[in-house]
């Protein structure tokens, strides 16, 4: 089982313990062998598609903030 956790910590926001949270999912995976734990960093909108269709997981954690804004700009 693919676990795909995304991150999204704008610099302009307060930032979010994101590295933390990540590596508290991955320890609680890491024991059974049946789990792999995949990370993409500094994820725009565009990025999500695109890793989703390569990594093809099984379970998409997402963790960070959004700016509505700043996504219908782009």
């Amino acid at each position: 089982i693919k676990v795909l956790f995304f991150a999204s910590n704008p610099r302009d926001l307060s930032q979010l313990a994101l590295d933390e949270e990540a590596r508290s999912i991955q320890n609680e995976i890491s024991s059974n062998k049946n789990f792999r734990f995949v990370s993409r960093w500094a994820t725009r909108p565009g990025d999500v598609l695109k890793a989703l269709n390569e990594e093809k997981p099984q379970i998409v954690h997402f963790s960070g903030h959004g700016n509505y804004s700043k996504v219908a700009l782009q």
